[in-house]
């Protein structure tokens, strides 16, 4: 047995403190009642024995709870050889994660990375087993366990830098948190062999920049196996700092008498050395879009972060990269800006009269459903009896009836209504609710008409529900001003898993939210024109328009730009593929209704027969500017076990010597036994001096 602490053993010296009060002669325990002493001559007593040992059960297990609780500070471990070539490592199942983040991409890095996982496949024992994991924004495996078992360690080394060659840092955040657990659960697995029985050490290796901007957020909750260590070997760059653009806003879509411009954000990492930045618009890296286009001089301290206004290239000079000039690390100097373009979305409309009738619902639709920077609406008027196919109705974003449809239309709406598109439907008297069932495909249901004693109110509404979840604020809430002069009376129980989301102050329906096939019914009770109420006059009805189109399924304007990895939607005619052009030139045809290959920043572009071509932006995520170092302690703080590095390892014999029995007590963790075999020892001794004590205070002669 040996030590780790040696110098606790000293504790055990306090073993002689029992010796040495078990020595002391007590008083004499017998008493004798006399009269008086006042008559007696004052004598020290005299000794006629010597002192002796007394309680010796006592004594000894006083001296075992002093002498173990030494032994446990003294941290004791076995081993069964001293030698130099016990202190080796053992055999190991060593799982190498390597970073392949867009961090990775700064000067120095990359090559650090390769050379440090060569360095560790090298240093590996044959009977060790291996495998290479890269990570970004997800984990993915190069190499198994069993692509490295079978071959040579002059072997394993050739295949891992033959895999390592044809690797590049992409353009993902890093998600270190999921490549852990990935890691650790790999390292943890039974795999049931014989050769598992005898690893001794699963190790982690994780070879990293280990930035600011590392996502770790998963690990709070993640239980770490036990018996798996981690390892961190940070890669440095060149030169330290570096700079970050983000944009912040387009104020292009916001039309009026702005000046079109950007708003972006430049961040500044502490450790940099650089303040002053440049920002200019460009056609490609290093060439400027014109002499006309302004510059805009960023000041940004270290550590700070601060949002500058860029104005647009002249007109006719349209140009889609803003570019950070005077950046240490270039990896992320680059903004992609999508050329501006409005959303198109299509309403189909079915009820009677002109647009230009006042007194009609097409009249307050067409002035609701009007142009912006940013959308534009076409809505497309039929008569009720006029033929539409369902083919066409596909490509509208949002189906508003007010009338009794003819069969072949109601058929069609029915059709896009059950493979997911969405009817507004606002009868125009009760007598229309009987087409509902042609255009739903639901039973019929009884309605009635109803005109309240001067005017109906909102009186309960559901601030949970899509539509009206924009007005939840204290600000928007009040409904009380508009008045309803008629509406049509129906019982929302006929239909299935219905949801009202509005009442009048009577407690009829003022609005049903009902799921139909994939798509889903809004019944709007009362209409929006002035012979029913005043709600399109209320400044609540063109929200609630864009509430209803954005709960529709199709997004009212897409995000001003994407991160590498996200899903670009793609809209499409039925039976045809949307194509997207990537920024290298490339195309790739899109199966389902997302593009998912967002793996490098630039415009890509959609085409699709039957719409209009969009341009999108795809940038790298904020995140990963934050380059600055991350303590590893955040990991130790998050419950990640470390074991010894690589460097450790390969330190002088004596140093290597306390590691290697460092490690091998922390695993073996023989105090706990000698400390709880202390404590035992101290009940023990506590139950046996209360009856000794009871005992010794019984008179003598008191017999029970």
């Amino acid at each position: 047995m040996s030590f780790l602490t040696p110098l606790y053993l000293l504790g055990a010296m306090a073993i002689a403190l029992p010796v040495l009060f078990h020595l002391i002669r007590r008083t004499t325990r017998q008493r004798t009642p006399f009269s008086s002493l006042m008559f007696l001559r004052q004598a020290p007593p005299r000794l006629t024995k010597r002192s002796r040992l007394e309680d010796l059960l006592l004594l000894a297990l006083r001296a075992l709870v002093l002498g173990l609780v030494a032994l446990g500070f003294a941290r004791p471990f076995v081993k069964a050889d001293t030698s130099a070539d016990a202190i080796a490592a053992p055999p190991a199942r060593m799982i190498l994660l390597l970073d392949t983040s867009a961090s990775m991409r700064r000067d120095g890095l990359w090559e650090q990375a390769r050379q440090r996982i060569l360095n560790l496949v090298e240093a590996a024992e044959p009977a060790d087993r291996v495998a290479l994991l890269a990570f970004d924004r997800r984990p993915r495996t190069l190499l198994r366990w069993e692509d490295l078992d079978a071959m040579a360690p002059a072997e394993r080394t050739a295949r891992v830098r033959q895999t390592l060659e044809s690797l590049e840092p992409g353009w993902a955040e890093t998600r270190l948190d999921q490549a852990l657990i990935l890691a650790a659960e790999l390292a943890a697995e039974d795999t049931g062999d014989a050769a598992a029985e005898r690893i001794e050490r699963r190790e982690v290796v994780v070879v990293t920049d280990l930035q600011r901007g590392t996502e770790l957020d998963a690990l709070q909750a993640y239980e770490w196996p036990a018996g798996v260590a981690t390892r961190v070997e940070i890669v440095e760059p060149a030169a330290p700092g570096n700079a970050g653009l983000q944009l912040v806003a387009d104020r292009r879509a916001l039309g009026g008498d702005l000046e079109p411009s950007i708003r972006v954000r430049v961040s500044n990492s502490p450790d940099a050395t650089r303040d002053q930045f440049r920002l200019r618009w460009a056609s490609a890296p290093g060439e400027a879009v014109s002499a006309a286009a302004a510059v805009v001089e960023a000041y940004v301290p270290a550590g700070q972060a601060r949002v500058f206004s860029v104005p647009l290239p002249p007109a006719g000079q349209d140009t889609t990269q803003l570019h950070l000039l005077g950046d240490t690390a270039s990896f992320d100097d680059i903004l992609y800006v999508a050329p501006h373009q409005p959303v198109i979305l299509r309403v189909a409309y079915f009820g009677t009269g002109p647009d230009s009738d006042p007194s009609r619902p097409l009249f307050f639709l067409r002035r609701a459903f009007a142009d912006t920077p940013r959308l534009s609406i076409r809505l497309d008027a039929f008569a009720p009896d006029q033929p539409v196919a369902a083919d066409d109705l596909e490509a509208y974003a949002l189906m508003i009836a007010t009338e009794v449809l003819s069969d072949l239309s109601a058929q069609a709406v029915q059709t896009a209504l059950r493979n997911g598109g969405a009817l507004l439907f606002a009868p125009s008297r009760a007598e229309a609710l009987a087409g509902l069932p042609a255009l739903t495909g639901l039973d019929p249901v009884s309605a009635s008409e109803v005109r309240p004693t001067g005017y109906a109110l909102l009186g309960e509404l559901d601030f949970g529900h899509p539509i009206l979840a924009p007005f939840a604020s204290p600000a928007y809430s009040d409904f009380s001003g508009i008045r309803f002069w008629r509406y049509r009376q129906c019982d929302p129980d006929e239909f299935p898993s219905a949801r009202v989301p509005a009442r009048f102050d009577s407690g009829d329906p003022a609005l049903i939210d009902v799921p139909v096939g994939d798509g889903r019914l809004l019944l709007l009770t009362s209409g929006w024109h002035p012979d029913d109420s005043q709600l399109a006059l209320s400044s609540k009805f063109v929200p609630i328009l864009y509430s209803m189109l954005d709960l529709a399924g199709d997004g009212l304007s897409p995000p001003d730009a994407y991160a590498i990895g996200d899903a670009l939607p793609v809209r499409a005619s039925s039976g045809a593929e949307p194509l997207v052009r990537n920024p290298d030139g490339g195309e790739s045809s899109v199966s389902g209704e997302f593009f998912t290959a967002t793996d490098q920043p630039g415009i890509y572009q959609v085409t699709a027969a039957g719409a209009a071509a969009s341009t999108v932006a795809v940038n790298m995520a904020p995140a990963e500017s934050r380059t600055e170092p991350m303590p590893v302690d955040e990991l130790a703080q998050l419950g990640v076990p470390f074991a010894m590095s690589v460097a450790q390892r390969a330190a002088d014999p004596r140093k290597r010597a306390v590691l290697a029995n460092t490690e091998l007590e922390s695993n073996q963790r023989g105090w706990r036994w000698f400390v709880l075999a202390a404590a035992a020892a101290a009940i023990v001794e506590t139950g046996i001096a209360g009856r000794t004590a009871r005992r010794h205070a019984q008179p003598e002669g008191a017999a029970a």
